[in-house]
């Protein structure tokens, strides 16, 4: 069943969406909060943020996580679609890499704009994306332990543990 989310800027609800809806949080700039709430009465439009209890706190850094996760990232100065179609097609890519050594692709960034991978960089953006990942679920894993402990009490604590993580440089295109 879908969970609602509440999207707030400046301590503020400014809107609420259903997590199945898969609304973008820079629709509403580029420091958009989303909590993810047991249901609707936690909060309305103008409300502010609901206060940060462990539980939210949790719910929080495992929405950010997956934010995060499929938001994309850059590697080796490429920027790279981390959704699970992204990540589905670069381990395609590597697999075939494997199978054909001198496989050259011709690859399609986010921009609109291609270029030329070798089995080189196929590898390397395959090892790259991995590891963001990796380090997504890392920074959640400190959060929960950091929430659990008590020494992670706030939303903006729970952020910094995502952003050292490298975003993505420009908006997709189709």
């Amino acid at each position: 069943m879908p969970k609602p989310l509440l999207y707030c800027v400046g301590g503020l609800i400014k809107a609420t969406h259903l997590d199945n809806q898969r609304v973008d949080p820079k629709f509403y700039g580029p420091d958009c909060r989303v909590i993810p709430v047991a249901d609707y009465t936690d909060g309305e439009v103008g409300d502010p943020e609901p206060t940060p209890t462990p539980e939210i706190l949790k719910n929080y850094a495992a929405n950010k996580r997956w934010l995060t996760e499929v938001g994309g990232t850059v590697i080796n100065n490429l920027d790279v679609a981390t959704d699970e179609s992204g990540r589905m097609k670069i381990n395609m890519l590597y697999l075939l890499s494997q199978a054909d050594q001198q496989l050259v692709s011709d690859w399609k960034m986010p921009d609109g704009s291609f270029v030329e991978l070798g089995k080189a960089e196929i590898e390397t953006l395959q090892t790259g994306v991995s590891g963001f990942i990796e380090q997504c679920f890392t920074a959640e894993e400190q959060a929960r332990t950091g929430i659990g402990n008590g020494s992670i009490t706030t939303y903006d604590q729970v952020d910094a543990l995502f952003d050292p993580l490298p975003p993505r440089k420009v908006a997709r295109k189709k």
